[in-house]
């Protein structure tokens, strides 16, 4: 009724906020803004949308998606109401592939590289397959200390964090989500494997000013303003990915990290099969003996007692010639 009507038209005017704020650092990016390059957005739902664009060196194409609270569900703003800073937030998803080609980004090393809030990690990585298994460490770095920055190697991470980029980061870490670069990044709803970057991040948190400035949470617009320099970081480095070579040093180290990761997953999935296998052979001997006359059950049970005795009966020393 009103309530979604209500809903519904603030998402839609809090995403035509973004893009207004947002609109000229993604044409200062790419030739193709929106699909009619109009900077239209594609509403998906009342709470989600969508914007493609393209036209730009080093990548194939980018697809932000705005994901926004359910407004428009009055039992979702209840919970949300009462859950406070543990409710749904309100999030902006840049997903930049890579292409086949040297022009569209197609001759990125094979590497992953992710900065993301400590709290965060379960729940990104039980959604990101490469961010997954044994292969990628924590490394030291000057990041606040809620972040963390996880790659395969120590030369990524120094290479694609920047001393001169850390400081703006930590300012800005309550709207950090996620940086994420990988040759093998899940995309789309077939989850398939594509060179990418991926950058996350949160709209409208609790972001205070200095307690000198009087310590007021930040108005939206001021907020949408913070979105706008880390999207305009997150663009930048598209630029970065694509050109970074890693040293052959570094190749060599991944290439090792990630065969014992592969050589760990296979041993792990092989015994799951036989794990597996053990129980199906369980079940069909148990479904066999359930369909047996009483007769051949009887004469059955006789003969798996007769080879447990068997089989506990001392065995005899050989005799040495």
């Amino acid at each position: 009724g009103l309530h979604y009507l209500y809903g519904k038209r603030t998402n839609r005017r809090l995403a035509e906020s973004w893009v207004s704020a947002c609109e000229e650092a993604l044409r200062d990016n790419f030739a193709l803004v929106g699909n009619d390059d109009s900077a239209k957005l594609m509403h998906e739902s009342a709470n989600q949308f969508l914007l493609y664009c393209s036209g730009r060196v080093n990548c194939e194409s980018a697809l932000i998606t705005l994901d926004l609270k359910p407004r428009q569900d009055l039992f979702a703003a209840l919970w949300d109401l009462m859950a406070g800073v543990a409710g749904t937030v309100d999030t902006v998803t840049v997903e930049v592939l890579m292409g086949s080609t040297p022009e569209t980004g197609g001759g990125m090393d094979k590497y992953c590289m992710a900065v993301m809030p400590k709290h965060e990690e379960s729940a990104l990585k039980s959604t990101s397959k490469d961010l997954q298994g044994t292969a990628l460490r924590k490394w030291k770095t000057n990041l606040h200390d809620s972040l963390m920055c996880v790659s395969e190697d120590e030369e990524v991470a120094r290479e694609l964090l920047p001393e001169v980029l850390v400081p703006t980061l930590n300012d800005h870490r309550s709207y950090l989500r996620l940086i994420h670069f990988s040759d093998r990044m899940q995309t789309g709803a077939a989850r398939r494997e594509r060179a990418g970057l991926k950058f996350v991040y949160q709209l409208f948190p609790v972001d205070r000013h200095p307690a000198k400035d009087g310590g007021k949470d930040k108005t939206d617009e001021e907020k949408l303003r913070v979105g706008e320099i880390l999207l305009r970081i997150g663009l930048r480095y598209i630029d970065k990915v694509a050109t970074y070579s890693v040293s052959s040093g570094a190749k060599e180290r991944i290439r090792k990290v990630l065969q014992m990761q592969a050589e760990t997953e296979f041993k792990k999935t092989r015994s799951q099969r036989e794990a597996e296998l053990r129980e199906k052979k369980i079940e069909t001997k148990k479904a066999a003996l359930e369909n047996m006359s009483p007769a051949a059950r009887a004469k059955y049970e006789e003969k798996m007692l007769k080879k447990q005795r068997k089989e506990a009966l001392p065995v005899k020393a050989m005799k040495m010639k």
